[in-house]
């Protein structure tokens, strides 16, 4: 049993495996770490993470799901360089609170602002009950050769029971051709938890080129 040994040298167990709940107290997993005060942690805290990669094909809308409040404190979704299939539509971003089975249809809950910026005008706008958020105003995508959308978008509260709240950089050529970026602000004005969200274009559907990534910063 070992009642008797004492003073046991580490270095001398020679087979065997030490059992994960003699080492530290908590969860051990493959996702987590054991700390110098001997507990079991998830690794990473306070750092950005990948969630999802998807390369962009020829489909009318692109959903992420599973936002997990227990683990992330906020996301961010990075869009290089993708392309509509049909020129002269604007890029929607709307939100889900049934895990993507439905995506908001006809509501009116988004509260949004943003100021764009063209080839060689300067305009801002502002809606306190759109259907969607608009990522690149009302300025249309061109879907001619080289004529490109990438995007940065922060996304805070989606599931915490709170306003989830949007701040995004857009650039993207427009069809005539015009060089835009907006930066906007906005929120989806629903006490729900938000867990999925999609993109699309307001007509047609994504072209075959470029990427998307979800990321979220993790609870330190």
């Amino acid at each position: 049993s070992g009642v008797n040994l004492t003073a046991l040298n580490a270095s001398n167990l020679g087979s065997g495996t030490v059992p994960t709940a003699r080492l530290g107290s908590g969860t051990a997993s493959s996702s987590t770490f054991l700390r110098g005060d001997q507990t079991y942690a998830a690794a990473g805290g306070g750092a950005w993470a990948v969630i999802a990669n998807t390369t962009v094909t020829s489909t009318a809308s692109i959903a992420f799901t599973g936002f997990d409040a227990s683990t992330y404190d906020s996301y961010q979704l990075r869009i290089c360089n993708i392309q509509p299939a049909n020129n002269a539509v604007n890029l929607d971003l709307k939100t889900s609170t049934d895990g993507g089975s439905s995506y908001d249809s006809g509501a009116s809950d988004y509260h949004h602002n943003w100021m764009q910026m063209r080839t060689n005008t300067q305009d801002n706008d502002h809606d306190a009950a759109d259907s969607q958020i608009k990522l690149t105003g009302n300025q249309g995508c061109g879907s001619a050769a080289n004529r490109l959308v990438s995007a940065v978008i922060d996304i805070s509260n989606p599931a915490e029971a709170a306003y989830t709240t949007f701040s995004w950089q857009t650039a993207w050529t427009s069809g005539t051709p015009d060089y835009c970026v907006i930066n906007g602000f906005g929120e989806r004005m629903s006490a729900a938890d938000v867990d999925a969200i999609q993109l699309s274009f307001s007509s047609g559907n994504f072209a075959a080129k470029g990427k998307i990534q979800l990321l979220g910063i993790k609870k330190s």
